[in-house]
């Protein structure tokens, strides 16, 4: 029996490849983005991902290969949605000694990131579709060292010198009531691992119970049940012949012309360093068990069963690059960059996505801020999934919705005393608004329960709209379950 289910499991693996290669010849192909130089920094970024991790890849003059790391659910203690940490990998001998001959392919087709370099050296980089594991893999032509530097920018604490519209203390109309503060990460290792991760610490004053005061939520049941509280996010990387370096950097024990390195993913709330540690352990022991190419199978499949869900594919007759042909790509990759952080445990945020790069001195900045999800904007990315067929996309939108119903049916008896349910145009992770559209006159002082920033005091519309979404998923799908749990 075991014999047997070895052979089926065989035919299954050829089959899922025949497929992927079969797919690797279609229209998808014609998209792919191909830079021929490296990168002058992080602006030069190209986006991958698996739905909730995502990567910022790209090369520098020196060889050096960059990695910024993102995450759905990575929401620090001001319920910013910041980068767990980023890579850094240094190849010895350089790449370019001896010659400077660069390619760097997104591969659509397989959610790959493929890059040569000086003719001697390959590198192939992917998100597991199925499990949150990065996969670095390197072949060169000559033997040489591998080493995997972790880039960490929050080493202390640190108070902002400005603050976006979205930070939970931000002020519209004066000075901020209070600071804002980052806080350091943490790197720990191990002989052939190296972890770094972000804890967020219990800090005063308390963003999440000044925003919830503020706006009258003050015994609402669930103040306690603080989501940023002791919640941990961030990577461990590890290599089968690297060990870990005093500096928190792993290397390739001798040298080799194949070296291959693993980043993995984990968010846990509430949570320990210890807790954290053990079920990451847990994670890395679970994928280690998965064979190489069961789940590089498996993640062709996903991307092949994606990709022939719908299309818009506009071929010029004489065979040349015109604009049709750049706006089908401009959609195509738009949709494939929603595939790329659309099924995370939060929805896609509209100012960057998980694919915000910041500015140099601090990679987690991003306009409008990191904390409110802007329902207007928002919309935008979660209307066109409906006739793409991107259903899985969209449940993590509509869950959120759902997450905040208690508490919106909470604000409206408490508002407007009578049933129902009203969402604010911006909200928080948790579901109230934004500090700055509500404004900093505490609840019990109004007149007026709603937004003081005229913009969108009376800007509610987002329920009806979410029910409508909903309802032409119900129409589209005929999911007799969402329609009872959800719309």
């Amino acid at each position: 029996m075991k014999f047997r289910a070895s052979i089926i499991l065989f035919i299954s693996l050829i089959q899922c490849t025949l497929n992927a290669q079969l797919f690797k010849d279609s229209w998808i192909e014609t998209y792919n983005v191909e830079w021929t130089a490296p990168s002058k920094d992080f602006t030069g970024s190209m986006p991958t991902g698996n739905g909730d991790v995502g990567l910022n890849v790209w090369v520098e003059k020196n060889g050096d290969i960059f990695l910024l790391i993102g995450k759905t659910d990575s929401f620090d203690e001001n319920a910013n949605l910041v980068k767990p940490a980023g890579i850094r990998l240094h190849i010895t001998p350089a790449p370019f000694a001896s010659d400077s001959s660069f390619n760097q392919v997104l591969r659509l087709h397989q959610s790959t990131i493929d890059i040569n370099m000086g003719k001697w050296l390959v590198l192939k980089l992917w998100v597991d579709a199925n499990h949150p594991v990065v996969h670095i893999e390197a072949k060169g032509k000559q033997d040489f060292i591998l080493q995997v530097i972790p880039g960490i920018w929050r080493t202390s604490i640190n108070q902002l010198e400005k603050t976006q519209v979205s930070d939970l203390f931000h002020n519209l109309y004066g000075p901020n009531p209070h600071p804002t503060c980052t806080y350091p990460d943490t790197l720990v290792k191990q002989a052939d691992r190296v972890y770094a991760y972000h804890k967020n610490r219990t800090v005063f004053p308390d963003g999440f119970k000044v925003n919830m005061q503020l706006q009258g939520m003050g015994e609402y049941e669930p103040l306690n049940s603080n989501p940023l509280r002791d919640r941990i996010f961030g990577i461990t990387f590890q290599g089968k012949g690297f060990r870990a370096d005093d500096q928190f950097n792993l290397q390739s024990i001798k040298p080799a012309r194949n070296q291959s390195v693993e980043i993995y993913a984990l968010t846990l709330q509430p949570a320990t360093q210890e807790s954290w540690i053990e079920q990451m352990d847990q994670l890395i022991d679970h994928c280690d068990k998965i064979e190489y190419f069961k789940a590089w199978a498996r993640h062709l499949d996903w991307w092949n069963k994606f990709w022939s869900r719908s299309s818009i594919d506009i071929i010029n007759p004489k065979g040349t690059h015109d604009q049709g042909w750049e706006v089908a790509r401009g959609y195509n990759l738009s949709r494939y960059m929603n595939a790329c952080a659309g099924r995370g445990s939060w929805p896609i945020k509209f100012n960057g996505s998980i694919f915000s790069y910041g500015i140099k001195e601090n990679p987690d900045y991003r306009q409008w801020g990191g904390c409110g999800f802007w329902h207007q904007n928002q919309r935008l990315i979660y209307w066109p999934m409906l006739a793409q067929g991107d259903y899985d996309l969209m449940l993590p939108w509509f869950s959120f919705y759902k997450s905040m119903l208690p508490l919106a049916k909470y604000r409206t008896r408490k508002y407007f005393n009578h049933d129902g349910a009203f969402f604010p145009e911006t909200v928080t992770p948790w579901g109230t608004d934004i500090s700055a559209h509500y404004g900093w006159t505490p609840f019990e002082l109004r007149k007026n329960p709603l937004d003081e920033c005229t913009y969108i005091t009376y800007h509610f519309q987002s329920g009806i709209e979410q029910t409508l979404m909903m309802y032409e998923y119900f129409s589209y799908t005929g999911d007799t379950a969402f329609a009872v749990n959800y719309l």
